[in-house]
């Protein structure tokens, strides 16, 4: 769509404010809204007068998930907690580390021991 620069900041503006009013980002689990508007505002300019408002978010949802995904991937992997390797079939694909492994197991256990904590609590 060919936009004004006014008339686009306009209407990222509305958008933006409606998606705040509407509780969108609570909604949908949107944890760094300033990314999530980056998005936007890019899916927002490439739009074609045909495009409607919800495709255009449930894209700019798809891609903020990916993005997401991909901080979490690097911060897991920065960490230790897990390695990227080569399958069999030639894939690339992460696995964990053996302080990975060990630290989930740690998180399981502490699980375990609060579910079985509450299970003998009186209400």
């Amino acid at each position: 769509m060919s936009w004004e620069q006014n008339e686009f900041q306009e209407m990222l503006t509305k958008v933006v404010l409606l998606l705040e009013r509407e509780n969108f980002y609570q909604k949908n689990e949107v944890d760094d809204r300033f990314k999530f508007i980056e998005i936007l505002e890019d899916k927002l300019y490439e739009s074609n007068d045909n495009s409607r408002l919800s495709s255009i978010l449930l894209d700019c949802l798809e891609e903020y998930r990916a993005w997401e995904i991909g901080v979490i991937i690097d911060s897991l992997s920065q960490k230790g907690l897990i390695q990227m390797v080569i399958t069999e079939d030639g894939r690339l694909s992460y696995q964990p580390t053996i302080e990975g492994v060990e630290i989930s197991e740690i998180i399981k256990k502490m699980l375990d021991n609060d579910s079985s904590d509450s299970d003998n609590k009186f209400f």
